[in-house]
Formats: C-alpha cells, structure tokens, sequence
C-alpha cells in the first residue's frame, strides 16, 4: 500500500502543481560554480572535490505559490572532478580538459499518514569536458567551452525517485566573463552561462526540455588567502519537454543568493571554498538551500 501511495504521490507531482519533478530533469547544478568561474588555472594537473548539500521543501506551482505538497528532498552530492590543463595554445587560448564523476545520496520523503521515505545511492551521469579554452587579458578573463553528460548513473523509468542518473545524453556549450576593476585584480565580477541541449530519455519517449543557467558573482580579495563575494544563481527552461501525448504546459525557473568565502593555501597549492545559496521566485519545482564546500589541490 506505501509502495502505492508513492507512485500516487509521484504522479500528482507529475500532471499536477503542475508536473513539478519532470520539469526540472536538467544535469547542470545550478549553483556549482562560485567567484570567478571562468578563470582557467595555469597548466598542470589538478583535483577539486565538491561535497555539496541540497535542501528542498516547499514545492511551488506556476504562479509561484505553494502547491501543499508535503514532500520533500535531501540531497548529498560528492563531485570528484579531474582537471588537465595541457599547456597547449588553441587560437591564442590555453586548452584545458576535465572529467567529473558525481556520487549521490538522495532522500525524498512526504508525511502524513500515507507517508514515506525512499532513498537513492550510486554514481550519478559523468560530465566531459572535451575542451575549455580559457583567454586571458590585463582586465579580463574569457571561456568558451563544452560539456557532455553521459548517462552513467543508475536509472529505471519505472521508478524514478531512486533514480541518481536522468537517463539520457545532453550537451551543453559554456560562455564565461570574469572582469577586473583594479590594476592588482582583488575586485572581480564574474558570469559564467550554459545552455543544455537534452536528448530522449529512455523509458519515457520523452525529450525534456531545454534549460539556460547562469552562475554569477562579485567578490573581493583582500590578500593573498582570503576572498569574499556574494554569488548567485539564474536558471530557465526555455523549451517545453515533448512527450508522446504532445508537450507540457509548465516552465521551471528559479534564482538563488548567498556568501562564498576561499580559503588559499599558497604552500599546499591548494584552496577551500564554501557557499551557501538560498533559493526564490521558483517555478514548478521544490525551493530550498543548497550548500557547497570544494577542495581544489595542484599535483
């Protein structure tokens, strides 16, 4: 009966309020990346690790109010991401290569009587970078790169809350500014822009819909180990997911604000970064926090 009343919720959640998880079947985090995300690092190898927590608890409709749903999500994310920059100049630019295998561990529960809890553990889809090329100037810092995700992580159409893979391949074209607004480089503004390209899903004769994301930040650096900035976070569906019974009617959005502090370690060759974003004006999904804290060490 609890098993039931799961897939009861689930497909509420889906035709109603209105089709709140299907419509925010994107791979991107939103709110991954922090102050100055576009800066490509010198060459050498390098390793960054992101554990992240995310908080959702409110649900909200497409006028943005509350649906009532009482379900919510807690999600924890360890990102181990492999950074190769090669050291090779393509059109005046730095050439660099990553790859980034997620790990996830995800509770969605709703209480009440007929409540329940399901939870998820495995690898999530692998992201490739086949190239990031980074160009660099006295007052600004430019990227122009590509993303594919490949659909690694566990996935079953028949059972999506213990899904941590979304089942299908995207690409996703990446654009990033950082700005400087003193000669020594300790004010920056920074944007960094993705657009995801999604393919059919498996299972679902579905092809969701397109999403454009846009972390940004400001931020001040006052020495050479300490740096302060608030950070953001935009993200839209631009296209509607296309089913066989036609389209859906509702588009995601939401916008999310918060502190970023880094920590350098000159003599370590390494950096510890935390941020913290809370979420508003949400669309058609559930609103909440999401907390990242990365390690970044050159080898």
């Amino acid at each position: 009966m609890k098993r039931f009343f799961v897939f009861l919720v689930l497909g509420a959640l889906l035709l109603s309020g209105g089709k709140v998880l299907a419509s925010t079947d994107f791979h991107y985090l939103p709110g991954a990346e922090g102050i100055k995300a576009p800066v490509l690092p010198p060459e050498g190898f390098y390793g960054k690790w992101y554990a992240g927590w995310k908080s959702a608890g409110t649900t909200k409709n497409d006028s943005g109010g509350n649906t009532g749903a009482n379900t919510r999500n807690d999600t924890f994310l360890l990102l181990n991401r492999a950074i190769w920059s090669t050291g090779i100049q393509v059109l005046g630019a730095d050439l660099v290569t990553s790859i980034t295998l997620p790990i996830i561990q995800s509770r969605t529960s709703s209480s009440g009587e007929n409540g329940f809890k399901e939870d998820a553990f495995s690898i999530g889809d692998i992201e490739l970078n086949p190239f990031l090329l980074g160009w660099h100037g006295e007052w600004w810092d430019l990227l122009i790169g590509l993303s594919v995700y490949i659909p690694s992580g566990y996935y079953d159409s028949n059972n999506p809350m213990n899904n941590t893979g979304h089942g299908y391949w995207a690409i996703m074209p990446d654009v990033g500014l950082t700005v400087y607004f003193d000669k020594e480089k300790t004010w920056s503004a920074s944007v960094l822009a993705r657009y995801e390209f999604p393919t059919q899903q498996w299972g679902t004769n579905m092809t969701p819909g397109q999403y454009f994301h846009v972390d940004w930040a400001l931020a001040k650096q006052f020495n050479e180990y300490f740096e302060f900035g608030v950070v953001g976070t935009c993200s839209w569906q631009t296209t509607r997911a296309s089913t066989v019974g036609g389209v859906e009617d509702n588009l995601y959005r939401t916008f999310a604000i918060g502190p970023e502090v880094i920590f350098n370690i000159p003599s370590w060759g390494a950096s510890i970064s935390l941020r913290s974003e809370w979420a508003f004006e949400t669309r058609n999904a559930m609103e909440g926090n999401l907390t990242m804290l990365s390690f970044t060490k050159t080898f």
